[in-house]
């Protein structure tokens, strides 16, 4: 209690600043009019003295409670602090000394002392030189993107949204959170509540949480007070975050992205054309060549090419390659063995827009083939024994962005030459990947409509890479190289858990994704909770516990939320049924306090008087920040059951756990379906 009364008297500072302020502006106005203006004699100003006096060293005493907050520069705050103590102390001898002539001088004093003071604080607020920056010459730097080569990522996409609308509280003056985001370096390293990213699953990524909560929440940011983000801005940073967080690549590598921060910028008319439809036989002839074909859109037919590494392509193949040339947009041959016959087939591509030739035999003489390919942006002829990249050849591609070229022939000199003819282009010449070392491949993506279903679910599995494969299991083991390689979408008939993994070889396996899909067999058509939610997550009340409305995000208005109590429902069917298990949907974002359920308690009853006890589970909470994930959590029951009615109790963990920042107080739980089987 007395810490919160501290904290309180300190933060009183930003509102009593402004009447010491005021009395002694008004006081020197008063003097300098009354005394040397006027030529009069001062009339008894003992009660404004005094007034001055109180309010100065109260403000003073709540500005150094107030800065023990802390999350700002240690400097910045030395002198602000002391140049705002010994201000007060001037009003203070100003008081003492009233009946003498030193009084009007001190006057005079303490308001350059209030100058001084306000323009140290503006500085603390607003950075350094807020108050003398509008009178001092500003130099306009060049933008090191623009000027030695094209946009990065997040020079030109991230770095203007954070400079805009969340520098001004993390910057090095001050932190807030202990967290600085005006640069790169800074950015990375996070704050007190760890790191803002979350590259395995973006979407649990601390930056984008505080960005989708809630305007009415506490950790909602930017603050509502403070100039919030467009949905346009809001977008671009959740993209950049689910394509892994890009910081030094070029923009133009990411034409999602680049339509999101340019949206006036024409992309390669090709991704805007149209192509027939793939014949099933080509697609499944291709297959069995060990060669994939995959639509780039879902709403285009232009088509994606990867061949397996060290496949050798036959004459068949070839020729059903040649039969769809004109719609291949990506081509990935990445450690294929290739001649002459195969550089032609690329170089008979007129809408090939990337290639990949990594780890390839390819010539000189051979890349000149290409020439033709005039809507080329992307070209990787890294670890190929490449020597010579013509200047005319290069001209021939005026869409080029990228070339990938580290563990190629090419001489530095060289390639310092080709930088400085085309500037434009990215030139990607480090050190290659250690082999020995191999590179972990992201998860998978899976796509669905819904979590529950009551006839059937399709469900479809993506990975970005057409040469990395996604294979899956619906069993409890370990998908991996020798799983089902997923082909199509997965029609899911029953109850299932799929289990899929990203896999290539010599690449270290992806982390498993894992999901449950649930077929209603029990189906609720009333039910009730025995406590209200809070106020403002009510959603539809007890209804919304079996309305079918499941949301993967905070800001969804279809969540029951309970902080620090535990929620009790009870779920009527329409007649008499048998329930083998339940699960529950339910929200986990620890920064914002909301933590998953500690256990879950089933019962069951025939006539809703009577109930007899089914079942039941613990769960083990995480013991870490930055977890955002909603859960779909099981309870089977002890056996098979008929009933009517089924009451479920969520327990809530209560409070906070020790390792929390905000230990002790009251958590949240958030769920918004219970699902019976």
């Amino acid at each position: 209690m007395v810490d919160a009364l501290m904290t309180f008297f300190g933060r009183t500072h930003l509102v009593f600043l402004h009447l010491p302020i005021g009395i002694a502006v008004g006081l020197f106005l008063y003097v300098a009019y009354t005394r040397y203006w006027l030529k009069k004699q001062l009339p008894d100003l003992s009660f404004a003295f005094r007034l001055l006096a109180l309010t100065a060293t109260y403000t003073a005493v709540s500005g150094w409670l107030l800065s023990g907050e802390g999350a700002y520069s240690e400097e910045a705050l030395f002198w602000h602090k002391w140049l705002g103590t010994c201000t007060a102390a001037c009003t203070i001898l100003i008081w003492m000394l009233r009946h003498t002539r030193w009084a009007n001088t001190l006057v005079m004093v303490s308001c350059a002392g209030i100058l001084a003071t306000g323009h140290a604080g503006g500085s603390l607020t607003h950075g350094e030189g807020f108050l003398s920056e509008p009178f001092l010459s500003k130099k306009t730097e060049p933008i090191e993107a623009e000027s030695q080569g094209p946009q990065t990522v997040f020079a030109a996409a991230v770095n203007p949204i954070l400079q805009e609308k969340c520098v001004s509280c993390h910057k090095p003056s001050k932190r807030k959170g202990d967290l600085d985001l005006s640069q790169k370096e800074t950015l990375l390293q996070g704050g007190e509540h760890g790191a803002l990213f979350d590259l395995n699953v973006p979407e649990n990524s601390l930056l984008l949480q505080r960005i989708l909560l809630p305007l009415h929440e506490k950790e909602h940011m930017p603050p509502k007070s403070k100039n919030q983000l467009s949905n346009r801005e809001r977008e671009t940073i959740e993209l950049w975050l689910k394509l892994g967080a890009p910081f030094d690549q070029p923009l133009a590598e990411y034409p999602e992205l680049l339509a999101l921060v340019q949206p006036d910028v024409e992309l390669n008319p090709v991704y805007n054309m149209e192509f027939p439809p793939l014949k099933a036989a080509t697609n499944e002839g291709l297959k069995q060549e060990g060669v994939s074909l995959d639509l780039l859109d879902p709403n285009s037919n232009a088509l994606s090419l990867s061949c397996t590494s060290g496949r050798v392509l036959t004459s068949e193949a070839k020729n059903y390659i040649q039969s769809i040339q004109d719609q291949i947009v990506h081509a990935d041959l990445a450690g294929a063995p290739i001649d002459e016959s195969i550089i032609r087939l690329l170089a008979g591509m007129p809408h090939l827009v990337r290639l990949n030739l990594a780890r390839t035999q390819i010539k000189n003489e051979q890349l000149e083939l290409l020439g033709e390919n005039v809507y080329l942006e992307y070209l990787n002829i890294s670890n190929t024994q490449v020597s010579h990249l013509p200047a005319n050849l290069l001209k021939k591609w005026p869409s080029l962005h990228s070339v990938y070229t580290f563990g190629s022939e090419l001489e530095p000199g060289l390639l310092d030459e080709l930088k400085s003819k085309f500037p434009e282009v990215s030139w990607h010449s480090g050190a290659p990947i250690d082999e020995e070392e191999p590179i972990q491949l992201n998860p998978p993506e899976m796509r669905f409509s819904r979590t529950f279903f009551d006839d059937t679910l399709q469900l479809s599995l993506h990975f970005p890479f057409r040469s990395v494969g996604v294979y899956y299991t619906m069993k409890n083991d370990t998908p991996g190289l020798k799983s089902n390689r997923y082909e199509k979408p997965l029609i899911i008939d029953k109850t299932t858990t799929i289990r899929a993994v990203a896999a290539k070889e010599g690449w270290l396996t992806s982390p498993i994704v894992e999901k449950t899909f649930i077929k209603r067999t029990a189906s609720a058509v009333d039910s009730r909770i025995s406590k209200q939610p809070a106020p403002q997550y009510t959603a539809k009340g007890a209804r919304s516990l079996i309305d079918g409305v499941l949301s993967e995000e905070q800001g969804a208005d279809s969540w029951l939320g309970y902080q620090g109590e535990h929620l009790e429902a009870v779920l009527e069917l329409k007649e008499k049924s048998t329930v083998k298990q339940v699960f529950v949907h339910c929200l986990e974002n620890n920064a914002p306090w909301i933590f998953k359920p500690k256990a879950i308690q089933v019962w069951v009853s025939d006539d809703d008087k009577k109930y007899t006890f089914a079942g039941s589970r613990n769960f083990e909470g995480n013991k870490e920040m930055g977890i955002m994930q909603a859960h779909l959590l099981r309870v089977g029951l002890d056996q098979e059951q008929e009933a009517r009615y089924v009451k479920v109790r969520v327990e809530s963990p209560l409070k906070l756990p020790v390792w929390h920042p905000s230990a002790g107080e009251k958590c949240w739980i958030f769920v918004d379906e219970i699902i019976l089987d």
